[in-house]
């Protein structure tokens, strides 16, 4: 070998060496921490386009023997108006990655519990280095409804990286600082997952990511993916004129009214709150403190409540619950969702309902506001006024908007505590008793 081969030779070791130890430098330098961020409030919302939109917030911490727990509360709507599905993951950071401790289902006792570990992201990504995570998994509970039992099996699932800052774009916008993962397991399943820095998930099992820290309604989900039509004219072709009839002293028929074109929505679930930990702004309530009146605000506090059982309009199996107290000539008025103020037609009646405890003193007003189409408030509402019971008992109220935009609302005015617990706000024909 010749002096100029040699030094080819080692230029391009050189240029090899300095190729791997970048790759190598990049994969190490990667925090998977920062890829799937665990902090209590944080929201996330999805849309698998056709199917559902899924609600994600962390709401809470859980210990748990591989490590602190957040847990993350999933909130299913479907597209097809079949209702909704409500369930916990709960995740954490280990020495091996970020993976599952356990996932449990709200509409029932049933829960799986992942021991060390389900692997979602492993440490030091590498491009085409797998590895497998080896886990036990516990069925615990009503595995099927009405039937409790206890069932522990091992698991296997492969986690490989397929790629590392590719470019992912999904409605919530455009991530290039991304990990794309693949994972296998051996029951058969198959599941494509990418994360974005600082971010979180953005396209996977939930879905595609379209708002962050934000949980967008579900109708107005569907107002985004819709796209405007627009319809061009057909030309008209000009007429023969006729010769002018005669008049005569026949009136003529009355113009019958245009058919609102209104589809039916006999009982559609317009918007749901579960109160859930955190604070107003997370659960999408503005406060107006001391009300329209101008009194002294009331004390508001969202508290963890041990009686899962609670109000009748609640099946989740939640336990937070939005407490409201106030002092005589105190008190405070709540606006749900009033960012995004509701849309109903013009042959829809709104029915608001409310999971409501309290002292027979205070005074509870529930019911809706209009909006304009700019999203402000008109002095067009309808409330229903009573005093709490000590038990639970649901409270349902009428609205007829004039604006077709309303905004559910509950007001408390002391002396005396008021427990909310959910809120509910359907939709029915203005012809049902």
């Amino acid at each position: 070998m010749n002096m100029i081969q040699k030094i080819i030779l080692a230029l391009f070791v050189l240029v090899v060496f300095a190729a791997v130890s970048a790759v190598d430098v990049k994969a190490a330098e990667i925090n998977v921490n920062d890829y799937f961020p665990l902090e209590v409030g944080r929201m996330w919302t999805y849309v698998a386009p056709g199917y559902s939109v899924v609600q994600v917030t962390v709401i809470e911490t859980r210990d748990f023997p591989a490590g602190t727990g957040y847990v993350f509360q999933k909130n299913e709507f479907y597209f097809d108006n079949s209702g909704s599905e409500k369930t916990n993951r709960v995740y954490g950071r280990t020495s091996i990655g970020v993976g599952q401790f356990e996932y449990q289902r709200l509409d029932r006792e049933y829960s799986i519990i992942y021991s060390p570990c389900l692997l979602m992201l492993p440490v030091n990504p590498r491009v085409g280095s797998p590895v497998i995570n080896s886990v036990t998994v516990t069925h615990i509970g009503e595995l099927i409804p009405g039937e409790y039992a206890y069932l522990s099996r091992p698991w296997s699932q492969n986690i490989e990286v397929i790629g590392l800052g590719e470019t992912v774009v999904v409605p919530a916008g455009t991530f290039t600082d991304t990990i794309h993962i693949h994972i296998t397991n051996d029951e058969g399943d198959d599941s494509h997952s990418w994360y974005a820095k600082g971010v979180g998930l953005i396209k996977g099992g939930l879905g595609e990511l379209i708002a962050i820290n934000e949980l967008l309604p579900p109708f107005i989900v569907r107002a985004m993916l819709t796209p405007t039509v627009t319809v061009t004219p057909t030309a008209i072709a000009t007429a023969v004129p006729t010769p002018t009839p005669t008049p005569t002293n026949t009136p003529a028929p009355a113009l019958s009214p245009s058919p609102v074109h209104s589809p039916i929505r006999e009982g559609f679930m317009l918007y749901e709150n579960d109160i859930s930990n955190g604070d107003l702004a997370a659960n999408g309530i503005t406060e107006v403190p001391g009300t329209f009146a101008g009194l002294a605000p009331a004390q508001i506090s969202i508290e963890s409540d041990g009686d899962v059982s609670t109000s009748a309009i609640n099946s989740s199996g939640q336990n937070y619950i939005l407490r409201l107290s106030a002092s005589e000539n105190s008190g405070s008025l709540l606006l749900f969702n009033l960012r995004w103020p509701l849309e109903v037609f013009s042959n829809e009646e709104v029915r608001v309902s409310v999971g409501v405890k309290g002292d027979a003193t205070a005074q509870i007003f529930i019911g809706a506001i209009d909006a304009d189409t700019n999203g402000n408030l008109t002095p067009v509402m309808e409330y229903l006024t009573t005093h709490p019971l000590r038990e639970w008992e649901t409270v349902t109220a009428s609205h007829q908007s004039r604006s077709n935009k309303v905004v559910p609302l509950i007001q408390v005015v002391g002396p005396g505590s008021v427990t909310i617990d959910k809120i509910q706000v359907r939709v029915v024909n203005k012809d049902t008793f």
